[in-house]
């Protein structure tokens, strides 16, 4: 996640950018979808996302091929799994964070 997230910065893409994230199956391939209008000011950066994402990852023993797709949504972010499972995780934004 720490090199997904280095590769965004130097593109200037952050968080408020992004759509999703889509990693493509058998595959390192990630294709990145991003907003026409980037989220609000204050909404929480790439790096602090992606740690909650890690620690998700970290706690259920997902691999990064079991990644399936991150969303960025106003107030959650989705972390869909691939798989037999197709889990879905929901991160809710603290509501003071994002307007």
């Amino acid at each position: 996640m720490v090199a997904i997230a280095e590769e965004l910065a130097i593109s200037g893409t952050s968080a408020r950018d992004l759509l999703a994230l889509q990693f493509e199956a058998g595959s390192l391939d990630i294709k990145v979808m991003v907003r026409p209008v980037p989220l609000a000011a204050d909404y929480p950066a790439l790096e602090d996302i992606f740690e909650m994402v890690s620690e998700t990852c970290e706690q259920d023993g997902i691999s990064l091929s079991d990644l399936g797709r991150i969303t960025f949504f106003d107030t959650e972010i989705n972390l869909e799994c691939s798989g037999v499972d197709a889990a879905v995780y929901t991160y809710r934004l603290n509501p003071v964070t994002v307007h």
